[in-house]
């Protein structure tokens, strides 16, 4: 596999960019605005931590295409406030809107609100998917960016003004 990078602050033109490049290509010092590049090797033991993360417009929020345990891939909305409260008020000013949103996105949304366990919350499409299955590289690349516009955009136009 050519590479799979973890950036905090990149938008989402950059992850298309990324994306849209042949597997067997690293992202290399072409790409400056990343901060570090995690190149992974075929042999590597894949779980949790390949992803990209982009600024959201969405308070305490920030979008993420990721691998998860395989074989499935998410491209989420992402919220975690310093405050579980301040969390929830987010989560639920979004699923306030949830009808309008899934609408938007054409499809039903895997919502998690925060717990006892864990302060955070998230929205997000889920597919199957791994990092390191390379005959279907680039259907995978082409989910992270569809799922990526159609969230992206259904936040944007059904949730609560920001």
């Amino acid at each position: 596999y050519g590479g799979w990078i973890r950036y905090t602050s990149a938008g989402p033109e950059l992850l298309t960019a990324l994306l849209q490049r042949p597997a067997h290509e690293a992202a290399t010092a072409d790409w400056p605005a990343l901060s570090a590049v995690a190149v992974i090797p075929e042999s590597v033991d894949v779980g949790w931590g390949y992803r990209f993360d982009m600024n959201a417009d969405v308070p305490s929020g920030h979008y993420t295409a990721a691998f998860m345990r395989e074989p499935r891939v998410k491209y989420e909305l992402y919220i975690d406030s310093a405050s579980r409260d301040r969390t929830r008020s987010v989560f639920e000013a979004l699923l306030a809107h949830r009808t309008a949103i899934e609408a938007a996105c054409g499809e039903q949304l895997n919502w998690r609100a925060p717990d006892d366990t864990h302060r955070h919350a998230s929205v997000a499409l889920e597919s199957m998917g791994s990092i390191a299955d390379l005959e279907h590289h680039e259907e995978i690349m082409s989910w992270f960016i569809d799922a990526g516009e159609r969230l992206r955009a259904a936040i944007s136009g059904g949730g609560p003004e920001q």
